[in-house]
């Protein structure tokens, strides 16, 4: 967000330790040890290459060489598509976007094939 807002943020103690419990690609080992869930990484084509396009390749491709069935990771990539949902700056309602509707048709497929009833 630092270069997508062009500002610099003042880590503190609390939020460097948030950071390193979000950092999901440090922590890929921790996944394939818990029993390999399924995984549904969604990210924009457009979306900030090295905050979000890269890491979500990187742990797909981490846990897919790692999991018995590589098929349980999945990465969408939404073509056009940002890292908002919503048009900026979406602290209103407002109807659905086409990105978001893609992305729902994303989650709505991957947990029809991977949720158990």
């Amino acid at each position: 967000m630092r270069r997508h807002f062009n500002m610099t943020y003042p880590w503190s103690a609390p939020s460097l330790e948030v950071a390193r419990r979000l950092d999901f690609v440090a922590r890929a080992e921790e996944t394939t040890q818990r029993g390999q869930p399924a995984v549904l990484l969604v990210v924009g084509s457009d979306d900030d290459l090295q905050g979000f396009r890269e890491p979500a390749q990187q742990l797909h491709d981490f846990l897919a060489n790692r999991y018995a069935d590589p098929k349980r990771v999945e990465l969408a990539v939404v073509p056009g598509m940002g890292h908002a949902l919503a048009e900026e700056p979406g602290i209103e309602p407002a109807p659905q976007t086409e990105h978001a509707s893609q992305v729902d048709a994303h989650a709505v497929r991957w947990l029809r094939r991977h949720l158990v009833l």
